[in-house]
């Protein structure tokens, strides 16, 4: 299972996004997350919902990595796969 941090990591290369621009709409110190990622250290709770929000995702994934059917993320998946269903029924 991955770390918060590598959770973190895969929604901000997912959203084409940096650490640094995370840093900056959660209100942290650019070396914030870079210190979390070395003591494995957690955001505080209003830091994390903040965070979050810019990555459009789940306080619980990003923490714990559990989803539930109506994360953004598996909404995210759902819509990539009925796309996928789509256009391969094009193709036929």
């Amino acid at each position: 299972m991955m770390s918060f941090i590598e959770r973190l990591d895969f929604l901000i290369e997912k959203k084409q996004t940096s650490r640094q621009d995370v840093a900056e709409y959660a209100g942290l110190a650019k070396s914030t997350i870079s210190e979390w990622a070395r003591t494995g250290a957690l955001p505080r709770a209003d830091v994390a919902i903040k965070i979050a929000e810019y990555l459009n995702t789940t306080v619980e994934y990003l923490i714990t990595g559990k989803e539930s059917d109506n994360s953004p993320v598996i909404n995210d998946l759902k819509n990539q796969v009925k796309k996928l269903k789509d256009d391969i029924e094009k193709l036929k």
